[in-house]
């Protein structure tokens, strides 16, 4: 390549001068400067820039001043491959095929991963941008990611599935849109292990935070465990009415929940399909158990299995906030949305049908 450049010049400076000959050579030097001595190579050695890492393989394509430019293929020893633009040694945008990427992984607040896996997708401006997947570790192993869908400035970010086994040893998928490298917009997690929700809704960076309706419908995905699933008219009912569920507006909308009629158990368990959704009444029942946990839908949430004074009828419901003063053995007035007749299990593993409900209100 030098001894070419080196010919050239000397044959220059040998040229008679006249008006011809000098227009003739200052064409060919003009071309000269324009082309910078560039040419065509193929499996040639070099050390080029991808992803701000120095790597090394073979080149094929164009090269100017012994750097890769303009279109090319370069391999690395492993087999990785790296396909597109190069300007002066310097991988700008194009294909790569499993090449091998530090990955740092921040899924939400106080939370960060790093990840050593392979690459395949599209590049531009230096990073992952456009469709490709990630994958690190062993599938089915603690520690394993895999992503697969759209990036932009190197995390995922559009529409993406996320294969993972988090350190814990769960193993779940999330399929839906991101932002950011987070869980952004309407998404779907589903654990492999069953007794798990499927947490179907919409997520903020990396967090699910469900509406109502999402929230009713997550609440019955437990596989043959209160499982059940809500009709539409009880979603529009849901959508409609939050506001005599919600921990927020609860209380100036007391007097219009309180005016609901008495249910009536038989005929709904006869037909739940056939029920008008509204909010009902059952009278004095029995607190069998009684739980609140943390809620993403508000800020927490009290689950609670009640009974007939016979212990023949049951009912299971979901409430937004705190019931103080209630505890096992209280006997409540529930005002509640019945959304499902299904069952669910004891302590000695037997079924047990139940109603299933969104409550308004639970007084003493």
């Amino acid at each position: 390549y030098i001894n070419i450049c080196e010919k050239f010049m000397k044959e220059r400076n040998k040229m008679k001068k006249g008006k011809i000959t000098k227009l003739l050579l200052g064409v060919s030097v003009s071309a000269f400067m324009l082309s910078g001595c560039t040419k065509n190579v193929k499996d040639e050695q070099m050390s080029v820039k991808v992803l701000n890492e120095s790597v090394d393989g073979t080149y094929t394509g164009k090269v100017e001043k012994k750097e890769a430019e303009g279109t090319g293929k370069f391999i690395l020893g492993n087999k990785s491959v790296v396909e597109g633009k190069f300007h002066e040694g310097k991988f700008l945008q194009g294909t790569l095929t499993n090449y091998d990427y530090h990955f740092k992984w921040v899924p939400g607040k106080d939370e960060k991963y790093e990840f050593d896996g392979k690459f395949s997708g599209k590049v531009k401006k230096e990073k992952f941008n456009g469709k490709g997947i990630y994958v690190s570790g062993k599938e089915g192993e603690k520690g394993y990611f895999s992503y697969t869908g759209q990036w932009k400035n190197g995390v995922p970010d559009g529409k993406g599935n996320l294969q993972r086994v988090n350190e814990e040893g769960e193993e779940y998928t999330y399929d839906g849109q991101w932002k950011n490298g987070m869980e952004n917009g309407e998404g779907i997690k589903t654990y492999t292990n069953k007794e798990y929700p499927v947490y179907a809704g919409t997520y903020t960076n990396g967090a699910y935070t469900p509406d109502l309706v999402q929230w009713v419908e997550m609440q019955g995905s437990v596989k043959d465990d209160l499982e059940y699933k809500v009709s539409e008219p009880i979603k529009k009912y849901l959508k409609n009415k939050e506001k005599f569920f919600s921990e927020k507006t609860r209380k100036q909308n007391k007097k219009i929940i309180k005016k609901a009629k008495e249910f009536k158990y038989k005929s709904y368990a006869k037909e739940p399909g056939a029920f008008t959704p509204k909010i009902v009444k059952a009278s004095k029942l029995h607190v069998v158990s009684i739980g609140t946990v943390d809620s993403t839908y508000e800020n927490k949430n009290t689950w609670v299995l009640l009974a007939d004074s016979n212990y023949s009828k049951y009912y299971y419901v979901n409430y937004s906030g705190r019931v103080p003063g209630v505890v096992e053995e209280s006997v409540v007035d529930i005002y509640f949305l019945p959304v499902a007749y299904t069952t669910y299990k004891t302590i000695d593993e037997t079924q047990n049908y139940t109603v299933c409900g969104q409550a308004a209100l639970i007084e003493k």
